[in-house]
């Protein structure tokens, strides 16, 4: 969906509705048809952020390239009832450019806050805090993918738990084709705040094969790969197929995170019917019944990860019923059901913008 744009090239907002709120976004969502039909997309980013995909830019230039976008962004939000971002660094400055330079500020929201504080020395860790807390604070909701985030986030950042929401995330299959095959390895893949020593001291000595599937290298840094372990970079075709022919797939996360990730593997792999198994301590029980649609276990326990690999791997009624319970629970976790909920959080922050 393009912005539409009046004759001296500013963008324009469709005419609201008394049922519907006019809402920008730099979201595509997938292309999700339910999604597109009820928001205008930033489409200039949207093409930008396609054609950069993977391309090395220094970060003098990244961080004029957010300041413009979130000017403009800032810009254009005075024609619209709200704005739905990510959590990126020039959505956090639109945010922060908010709380400056308005009175009254355009509802925002962000659609999935992903940010964790961790890392650096303790003078960068107060600068970011601080950075994140102004950008919460500028901005309506920050909407988490696990119930313990709200909480988390709140008093890390010391901001009121009012301003973060936890909806369910989803599957992010959309319309990449796949089949499912019973196969005979384990599958993990994914980058972010990934454990794969924990998983691959996990399966040393088994005879099972375990296909990792990793953009970064940097996880296996100093690792004794063991000859039953795989480790492959894939394309996001290859990358589905991959986990649609494993016997299943384990989701491995560093622990005592605000945001530990995740959430997208299991769900896909659920959607597809495979039995789960998650290292994580935070968000997993939100998604998960231990036992019956997934089995999991404390991060950073390889002892319990390798019980755990060996009960389904060793016993195909567990991984059967394990992956009939996820595929039905998965559905109660669409990209469909996702936006309405987004849409529904974002209906209630215009309204109270409107009431104030």
């Amino acid at each position: 969906m393009l912005v539409p744009t009046s004759s001296n090239g500013r963008s324009k907002a469709p005419e609201a509705t008394s049922e519907f709120p006019r809402i920008l976004t730099t979201y595509r969502k997938g292309g999700l048809s339910s999604w597109l039909e009820r928001v205008v997309l930033l489409e200039d980013l949207d093409t930008e952020v396609a054609q950069q995909w993977g391309k090395h830019v220094g970060s003098a230039h990244q961080l004029r390239r957010d300041w413009i976008w979130a000017w403009r962004l800032f810009r254009m939000s005075r024609d619209f009832d709200a704005v739905v971002t990510g959590s990126d660094r020039l959505s956090r400055m639109f945010a922060i450019l908010q709380r400056v330079l308005r009175r009254r500020r355009v509802p925002h929201v962000y659609i999935d806050w992903l940010c964790n504080v961790e890392g650096g020395n303790r003078f960068s860790r107060i600068v970011r805090c601080a950075h994140l807390r102004w950008s919460v604070l500028g901005a309506s909701r920050a909407l988490v993918q696990g119930k313990a985030e709200v909480s988390g986030y709140a008093a890390e950042l010391g901001v009121p738990t009012a301003r973060f929401q936890f909806v369910p995330y989803h599957s992010t299959i959309y319309t990449t084709p796949f089949h499912i095959e019973a196969g005979d390895y384990i599958f993990s893949g994914g980058d972010g705040n990934r454990d794969y020593p924990s998983l691959i001291a996990a399966v040393r000595g088994l005879p099972f094969r375990t296909k990792i599937a990793a953009l970064s290298f940097e996880h296996f840094v100093s690792i004794d790969m063991p000859q039953n372990v795989e480790v492959v970079r894939l394309s996001q075709g290859d990358y589905i197929q991959a986990m649609a022919s494993s016997r299943v797939v384990v989701v491995p996360i560093r622990g005592e995170l605000l945001h530990p990730g995740g959430q997208q593997t299991w769900l896909n792999a659920m959607a597809m019917g495979k039995p789960v198994i998650v290292a994580e301590d935070q968000s997993a029980r939100d998604y998960i019944e231990d036992g019956v649609s997934g089995l999991l276990v404390p991060p950073g326990d390889v002892e319990a990860l390798r019980h755990a690999i060996k009960s389904v791997m060793e016993n195909p009624g567990l991984g059967c019923s394990l992956g009939r319970a996820a595929q039905i629970r998965a559905a109660s976790f669409t990209p469909e059901r996702f936006c309405d909920r987004v849409l529904s959080v974002v209906e209630e922050c215009v309204g109270e913008a409107r009431r104030s």
